[in-house]
């Protein structure tokens, strides 16, 4: 192909590629216009970004390896329903806000610092109170606590699941396997440590309570012995109160009819004698005196005065005595009433004496029954200590990786392709787009004012071939540029509608200028 034929090409695909650019949309041609220009600097862009991953890849090659380790914790899920004793019971609530806590608890710095002492990454100054050696002790251990956190990632598995990977990155594989399980062997004997301590702190307070418990039940049974001896009455005493009152109460009884009989009687008595039934009155009493019996017997029908006198001196003389024989019944029973009173009065110093006692031994029994159960629970957890797991475990212990996990030459090679393509071809679209040059026919037309026909390469001195090429005769030795003149004779014979009688142009066709129609041909000139 000629020097001509190759700069003329990419002209005429871009003049006369209508498959791209729309003839009348005009954002439609300027997205023609970018598809042009990626398709114009496809290859450079592509040869770039070969150049780019080939030297990604040279560069992650010099670059040192680096591995990752892997271990998974699992947080204990199972909830006992024991109570009494539970050695290895998991005192975690499982979830969400639980979850993201223990996550954060695995992402502290102190699990770090701890396993940076369990591997000895670091030692500890030799001289404690060199206060510059511990200031650069503290500086190191910062600055490989900030390289191991740098380095870790630990992520839930799944998005509600109870397990955990930590994963550390490092130069040396076996390092990077041991820091995984050092963070999770440190997180989980940090939650044994929590319930040990908790369990002190619970074992501390039994004791403590125990001992006030204790000392409590002293003080009780010392108060039960002094309430005993400061009883007011024995036993025996107090069951003789109580007969005595209950003989005393019959008593009264007793006395209380027989005052009432009595003043009955009396009352009777004193009524016959008002209505002169002295033999009645004297039939009633319960005992007549011989003066009586020899007076009731003097009376006949007709009595004198002083027979009569002398029965009603009588009788006054035995309700004397029956009134006497009341007033003496009253007497005794106010003295029983009394002495029933003052039984009644120690029943009730002893009765609360003995609710005093009551309740004494009712705390000594309960104290007592709260004691057992401490010192039960306090016996349990006396060597609890002992066999108490963490509420997790590990499942996944990290290995020492064989292969490197950074860099990836073939990922960093890909990405930088992938981005140096996407770069140019942004370059080449920004620079599309800020072009002012006229590049397609529509273009041209609109800056001149004119109808484009075709376009024609610069000849340079051969000006003359123009016309030959138009005519045919330099066909056979410029193929190219014939193709060129054959697309504007036939555009100019189609604007000016002679095509049916026109001269048809093909191989060999030396062209009769003669007849044809005279046409306004213009064309641009473009430097080869």
């Amino acid at each position: 192909m000629s020097l001509i034929e190759r700069k003329t090409t990419a002209l005429e695909n871009e003049l006369y590629a209508t498959d791209v650019i729309s003839g009348d949309d005009h954002e439609l041609r300027i997205l023609g216009n970018i598809v042009l220009a990626v398709r114009r600097n496809f290859w450079l862009v592509t040869c770039l970004a070969l150049l780019a991953a080939a030297g990604a890849y040279i560069a992650a090659s010099m670059i040192e390896d680096r591995f990752t380790a892997s271990s998974r914790v699992k947080l204990n899920t199972r909830v006992t329903t024991d109570v009494q004793f539970t050695p290895g019971g998991p005192d975690l609530p499982i979830n969400l806000a639980s979850l993201e806590s223990e996550l954060e608890v695995m992402r502290s710095s102190d699990l770090i610092e701890a396993s940076i002492f369990e591997l000895e990454l670091l030692e500890r100054p030799a001289d404690q109170n060199d206060e510059a050696a511990q200031a650069a002790f503290n500086d190191d251990l910062a600055e490989l606590i900030k390289a191991i956190a740098d380095s870790r990632t630990i992520e839930q598995v799944g998005t509600t699941s109870a397990v955990f990977e930590i994963s550390v990155t490092n130069t040396d594989p076996a390092l990077a396997a041991s820091l995984a399980n050092a963070i999770g062997d440190q997180y989980l004997q940090r939650q044994r440590l929590e319930k040990i301590r908790t369990l002190e702190r619970a074992q501390a307070w039994l004791s403590e309570r125990t001992l006030q418990i204790q000392t409590q039940i002293t003080e009780l049974v010392k108060q039960q012995e002094t309430h005993v001896i400061e009883s007011p009455f024995s036993p025996e005493e107090s069951a003789t109160i109580r007969a005595q009152r209950q003989i005393g109460e019959r008593q009264l009884t007793n006395k209380q009819a027989d005052l009432r009989d009595l003043e009955g009687l009396i009352v009777q008595i004193e009524a016959l004698l008002r209505n002169g039934a002295f033999e009645r009155a004297g039939a009633v009493l319960p005992s007549q005196s011989v003066q009586l019996q020899e007076a009731l017997a003097q009376l006949g029908e007709n009595p004198t005065d002083d027979q009569l006198q002398q029965v009603q001196d009588e009788m006054d003389a035995a309700l004397a005595v029956l009134k006497d024989r009341s007033a003496l019944l009253q007497d005794d029973i106010i003295a029983t009433e009394l002495s029933l009173a003052d039984l009644r009065a120690k029943q009730e110093i002893q009765a609360l004496h003995d609710g005093e006692a009551r309740q004494i031994e009712n705390e000594i029994a309960v104290t007592q029954a709260i004691y057992q159960d401490f010192v039960s629970e306090l016996s349990r957890r006396t060597e609890q200590t002992d066999f108490l797991d963490s509420d997790g475990r590990i499942i996944e212990f990290a290995r020492a990786p064989r292969t490197p996990s950074e860099p990836n030459e073939t990922l960093l090679s890909v990405v930088a392709f992938l981005g140096v393509m996407t770069l140019g071809f942004f370059a080449a679209m920004l620079f599309e787009l800020g072009n002012r040059k006229l590049r397609t026919t529509r273009e041209y037309e609109e800056a001149c004012s004119a109808d484009l026909r075709g376009v024609l390469p610069d000849l340079g001195r051969e000006k003359s071939l123009v016309i030959k090429i138009l005519n045919g005769e330099a066909y056979r030795k410029f193929p190219a540029l014939y193709a060129f003149a054959r697309k504007l004779r036939v555009s100019a014979l189609a604007s000016e509608r002679h095509l049916d009688s026109g001269p048809r142009i093909g191989d060999g066709y030396q062209g009769d200028t003669e007849a044809e129609t005279p046409v306004d041909l213009r064309f641009v000139w473009r430097p080869a």
